[in-house]
């Protein structure tokens, strides 16, 4: 497995572990990495959701029943358990905007008040990471996300980033064999 692999493995089991919101927010920093990304976001899901078996119903069984109230990241625009995919032209801002997001779910509760993009966002944990950004970048862009929020990176511990640049960032390849998804051989030890 290699070592960022490894560290998002582990960051998934902490923020599942510890009980906090199963969604997986994730974006394409090209146009070209739709194939990648859709493989990945299978992945992630498969990863988050490994324990909950897959379950089939008769519609008739909602029958004299009521849905249950949709949970929201951002109301009436992120929905919580989902997955949600950013997606632009390369250079439009989607992997700032997606640590702007990261760090505003992580930072609500020390600030009740806290907004993305003007609406309020749930409390809890986040991860980030980018295939793109090296660990430096990523850096310099929290350094601007802090100075605007006038909080500190210690305001921000329940966010944990990991950058994938440099590597292949293939998480998970089609198979037919042990479901739909499988780890890719390059994250398997």
């Amino acid at each position: 497995m290699t070592p960022s692999a490894w560290v998002l493995d582990q960051l998934l089991r902490q923020l599942t572990r510890k009980g906090h919101s199963r969604s997986t927010t994730l974006h394409t920093t090209q146009g070209t990495n739709t194939d990648t990304t859709r493989e990945g976001l299978g992945a992630v899901k498969g990863a988050l959701n490994a324990e909950t078996p897959s379950l089939t119903l008769s519609v008739a069984d909602f029958e004299g029943t009521t849905a249950p109230d949709r949970k929201w990241i951002v109301e009436d625009m992120i929905p919580d358990r989902q997955v949600t995919l950013f997606t632009g032209d390369g250079g439009t801002g989607k992997s700032l905007i997606a640590m702007q997001l990261a760090t505003a779910v992580a930072l609500r509760e020390k600030k009740p008040l806290q907004t993305w993009l003007g609406r309020p966002v749930i409390s809890g944990s986040a991860l980030y990471f980018g295939a793109e950004d090296e660990q430096d970048e990523m850096h310099r862009r929290l350094e601007g996300i802090v100075a605007a929020e006038k909080c500190s990176f210690h305001n921000l511990s329940q966010l944990r980033i990991c950058s994938l640049a440099g590597e292949d960032a293939l998480l998970a390849v089609e198979g037919a064999t042990h479901g739909p998804f499988l780890r890719h051989p390059s994250t398997t030890g």
